[in-house]
């Protein structure tokens, strides 16, 4: 296989795909253009009746996930017997609402890191839409290509201080405004960081769910506390018994945000550096895929018997990264949190 196509699956016009639904899209193509019958997975070890299991593979691809190991507080007095809601990100803007409407009697929410709301803006595509779009694919074309450039558009407003900048950063201001009348309950939700600093979260249903009346002592909590983003999921040993983890306890950087020094045939997907909050993931991952691919023939074709990054390559792709964002504030993003600081 050496190259990808995206593949419609739906007669929508937009809007935004449930996981399911990105799923089904990414086991599609993977069942159309057999990557199943050739994949080769890393598989845990195992250990039965004191019988240890190990696969070795030639070349490893860590695609782990930033946001998979969930960070649990562990310095609030009493958390182990609070029905209550810890953490206003990306995860309790989706779980807070549904528990709203199950007609719990009482439901807090305790806030940690003030975020601005963006509303959704889906909508039921009508059966004439459908048509339209089944029947003239260009149309099809032109709309998907207009949602994709409207959002990376959006990386102008996050690194240079255009106009764009400060249209955005009043349009939550007045969405806010808009959605809460109270006014001491509006300053409790009003982030004091620059819009598009952190990653904005999208609802229509998270600024009216804070106004129920039912929304105080507790007999579930629920700990929306995000992840350690900083933290690699699994523990990887290179040349010499070098541990990626103590390689990136200063700072995290890998060439691409994928291949580090001292650890050849490995390709971290979704590595340091490559995460955004504007747009879909899959985009990093198929760029990243692709290169990949690209160095996996050159070390085939070439028989070569690894590939590695050198440490200077590491370090000037690195920098050139954060030349082009030194506009955005660091402080407040997890992207640039603890060590995974700036290149000096």
């Amino acid at each position: 296989m050496d190259n990808y196509i995206l593949i419609e699956r739906h007669g929508h016009a937009g809007g935004t795909c449930r996981q399911p639904e990105i799923v089904q899209y990414l086991e599609h193509c993977a069942d159309k253009y057999g990557v199943r019958r050739r994949k080769k997975l890393w598989q845990v070890t195992t250990k039965s009746n004191d019988e240890e299991k190990q696969i070795f593979t030639r070349v490893a691809v860590a695609a782990t996930r930033p946001l998979s190991s969930a960070a649990y507080p562990k310095d609030i007095p009493g958390i182990d017997t609070c029905e209550a809601v810890v953490g206003t990100g990306a995860s309790a803007i989706q779980v807070v609402p549904e528990i709203q409407q199950m007609n719990v009697s009482q439901l807090l929410v305790f806030q940690r890191t003030l975020l601005w709301i963006v509303p959704r803006v889906d909508r039921t595509i009508t059966q004439w839409e459908k048509n339209l779009l089944a029947r003239f694919p260009i149309v099809k074309k032109f709309i998907r290509r207009s949602l994709y450039w409207s959002r990376e558009a959006l990386v102008l407003s996050f690194v240079y201080r255009w106009s764009l900048r400060f249209i955005n950063q009043a349009l939550v201001i007045s969405n806010l405004e808009r959605e809460i009348k109270d006014v001491e309950l509006r300053r409790k939700v009003t982030a004091t960081w620059d819009f598009e600093c952190k990653r904005a979260l999208i609802s229509s249903d998270w600024y009216p769910t804070l106004q129920k009346p039912n929304t105080h002592p507790v007999d579930i909590i629920v700990r929306a506390t995000g992840f350690e983003a900083q933290q690699f999921a699994l523990p990887i040993y290179g040349i010499d018994g070098c541990a990626l983890a103590e390689q990136w306890s200063d700072t995290m950087k890998a060439y691409r945000a994928m291949t580090e020094p001292n650890f050849p045939n490995l390709f971290v997907l979704l590595g340091p550096k490559s995460r955004l909050g504007h747009s879909s993931v899959t985009i990093m991952l198929e760029a990243q895929l692709k290169y990949i691919t690209e160095a996996l023939l050159y070390t085939f074709e070439n028989s070569l018997g690894s590939i590695e990054i050198k440490d200077g390559g590491r370090h000037s792709w690195s920098r050139n990264v954060d030349g082009v964002v030194t506009t955005i504030r660091h402080d407040f993003t997890w992207i640039y949190h603890e060590n995974c600081t700036l290149e000096k």
